[in-house]
Order: C-alpha cells, then sequence, then structure tokens
C-alpha cells in the first residue's frame, strides 16, 4: 500500500484547479463589467428624465443650458429635440421638428414630443450609441396655472408675432 500522491497526480489536480480558477474569475469579470454598464445606462437615463422634467418645468431651459452634465465622476452629453405630434386623425405623418415650422402651424395640433438622447463622453469624444433614449408627448397648452399661457405668449414673441 502506497501513500500519498504522485508527481503526475499533483500537476493533474493544479491543472484542473486552474482551469476553475480561470472561468470563475473570468466569469466574475465579465459580471463586474456588465454592471458598471449597466450602472451608466442607469446614470444616463436620470439625466434624461431630469432633462424632461426641467424642460416641462421651464421650457426656455434648453436655451440656455449647457448640455454636458457630469454624473458619478463621467461626463454626459445629452441632446434635445422637440417635435410636433399630430392627431390621430387617420392620416399618418410623421412627428416635425418644432424648429421648423411655424409657430401657427404648431398651435394646429396640441401635443409635442421631446426626445432626449444621453451619450457617454470618454477623451473628449462621444460614444456612437446613446446610453438612454427617453421619448415624452406633453400638450404645453395643458400645463397647470399660467404656464401654458406663458409658453404660447413666448413662442409668439420669438416668432415676431406679438408685441415685447
Amino acid at each position: 500500500m502506497r501513500r500519498g500522491l504522485t508527481f503526475l497526480e499533483v500537476v493533474v489536480a493544479l491543472v484542473l484547479l486552474t482551469g476553475l480558477a480561470v472561468v470563475v474569475l473570468g466569469s466574475i469579470q465579465m459580471m463586474v463589467r456588465l454592471n458598471e454598464r449597466q450602472q451608466l445606462r442607469l446614470d444616463a437615463m436620470e439625466i434624461a428624465h431630469r432633462v424632461v422634467l426641467q424642460y416641462i418645468d421651464d421650457f426656455e431651459f434648453l436655451e440656455r443650458q449647457p448640455n454636458r452634465v457630469e454624473h458619478s465622476g463621467e461626463i454626459y452629453v445629452f441632446l434635445a429635440e422637440r417635435y410636433i405630434v399630430y392627431p390621430n386623425d387617420g392620416v399618418r405623418r410623421p412627428p416635425r421638428r418644432a424648429d421648423e415650422m411655424a409657430f401657427d402651424e404648431q398651435l394646429q395640433t396640441n401635443m409635442q414630443l421631446l426626445l432626449v438622447s444621453v451619450y457617454r463622453e470618454v477623451n473628449g469624444v462621444l460614444e456612437e450609441q446613446p446610453l438612454a433614449e427617453l421619448e415624452r408627448v406633453f400638450s404645453p397648452f395643458e400645463l397647470p396655472g399660467e404656464r401654458g399661457l406663458t409658453w404660447m405668449i413666448r413662442h409668439m414673441q420669438s416668432q415676431g408675432g406679438g408685441s415685447n
């Protein structure tokens, strides 16, 4: 009867343990990377929500707000586009950018769509795909208090249709 392990058995056991360790560590590393990416997407979605809420609260927000935000040590850039959404009258029309329409055309429809895309900036370069995109359809005329009326008056003045 012999006791102990041969050199070959020890080498085989070490190779198996090393292989198992490589698989486990690779899986952990992949899970960490996925978690980091998911956190970036969550941060980007939070920024998009804040932009939408701020815009609805103050329509001039996008005109005076820089579109770069630092959040959790990362730099994000948001792009916000406003579209006019046509009522469902049986005719399919794509939304049109609000800044390409006359104000009287905008008044004919009651709904607007705000599209916010959030990109991560890495070393001064934007990533190709947005981390988050958020759309919000709303009616500027149906805001609480006098905000809807204020919005309409400001837009009429900016289009040259009102007095200062």
